[in-house]
């Protein structure tokens, strides 16, 4: 059985860039772990309050980027 050499790899300085990003990416954690308690704590203590004009704000933002189609109601 004959052995294979290995070329070495080179990646273009695109493809640093991008390891580099994904790398980073990847130790990101998934949830912001001090904000989620300090919410917890709020609304535990019943001192979470939440801006009504923020609030319908974001909701007519967030429907108003869904497609057409999306909001009608199907039987």
């Amino acid at each position: 059985m004959a052995s294979q050499e290995s070329e070495p790899l080179t990646l273009s300085p695109l493809g640093q860039e991008i390891k580099q990003y994904s790398n980073a990416l990847a130790n990101l954690p998934d949830i912001r772990l001090e904000r989620v308690t300090q919410i917890q704590k709020a609304l535990k203590n019943g001192t979470y309050a939440i801006s009504s004009q923020n609030l319908a704000d974001k909701l007519i933002q967030e429907i108003s980027s869904l497609p057409p189609d999306s909001l009608s109601s199907s039987p």
